[in-house]
C-alpha cells in the first residue's frame, strides 16, 4: 500500500502517508485523513455516511507537523489532552527512525508500544490462548519533548454524536493550550474568491503615491 502513497518498499510511509493507507484497506469502516492540520465537519459526516446515508463508525486520523526540526514545546500541553479524550485511538510518531505508537502518557511522558517487538505466532488450534500472546511485557516510555514533530493522532467516532462531543471538547482545550489542529465547518472555495477577485480587479485603483 506504501506506494500508492509516495514511499519505496523496505521503506516507512510516514504518518500521512500511513494513515491515508487505511482509507482503502478498512472499507466499509468509514476512514477519513484531516489533510493540512484542518478538520472540515462536512468531510466527516460525508466520509461517515458515504456508505449508505448513515453515520457509519469512522476513524479519523490527523498528520500533523508540530514543528520543524523538533517539537514545538508551544504545542507539548495540548497533546496528553487530546491523548485522554475517550475517542482518542492513540498516536502514531516517535523519534527519527524509531515509530511508536503512544496511547497516553504519565507526568511529562509519553506511553508507547513499539511495533516492531515481535513474539511467537499463535496457531489457530492453540488451546492455552493466553493475554499474553497479545499484550506487551512492558509499557515503555519517553519525554514528551523528545517527540519527532512529524505525527498523526486518531479519533475512533462510532456516533455523529461522539463528533460532536470531540468537536466541543478540543474547543474547550484549545482554548488553554496551543491548538495542534484546528476545526471548520467546510473547506473555503477558492473558485469562488478567484472569481470576486477577478471581476473586483476591474474596478480602477486609487493612484499610488510615493512620498
Amino acid at each position: 500500500e506504501g506506494n500508492k502513497y509516495g514511499s519505496e518498499q523496505a521503506r516507512g510511509a510516514g504518518d500521512e502517508g500511513a494513515a491515508a493507507a487505511w482509507t482503502s484497506l478498512l472499507p466499509p469502516f468509514a476512514v477519513h485523513v484531516a489533510m493540512d492540520g484542518t478538520v472540515y465537519t462536512s468531510q466527516v459526516k460525508h466520509a461517515a455516511e458515504q456508505y449508505d446515508g448513515t453515520w457509519q463508525p469512522t476513524l479519523l486520523f490527523i498528520p500533523l507537523r508540530l514543528g520543524l526540526d523538533c517539537l514545538n514545546h508551544h504545542y507539548a500541553p495540548a497533546i496528553p489532552a487530546l491523548l485522554a479524550l475517550p475517542q482518542s485511538v492513540g498516536m502514531v510518531g516517535g523519534r527519527p527512525r524509531a515509530a511508536h505508537y503512544f496511547i497516553g502518557t504519565v507526568g511529562d511522558r509519553l506511553l508507547y508500544l513499539d511495533p516492531h517487538t515481535v513474539q511467537p505466532a499463535l496457531r489457530r488450534d492453540a488451546a492455552d490462548a493466553a493475554s499474553c500472546h497479545f499484550t506487551a511485557p512492558t509499557i515503555p516510555s519517553m519525554p514528551l519533548l523528545e517527540l519527532d514533530p512529524s505525527l498523526a493522532m486518531g479519533f475512533l467516532l462510532p456516533t455523529q454524536a461522539s463528533f460532536v462531543q470531540l468537536c466541543d471538547a478540543c474547543a474547550e482545550i484549545f482554548q488553554c493550550v496551543l491548538a495542534p489542529f484546528s476545526i471548520a465547518h467546510e473547506p473555503p472555495d477558492f473558485a469562488r474568491w478567484s472569481q470576486n477577485t477577478e471581476a473586483d480587479g476591474g474596478e480602477e485603483e486609487d493612484d499610488l503615491v510615493l512620498l
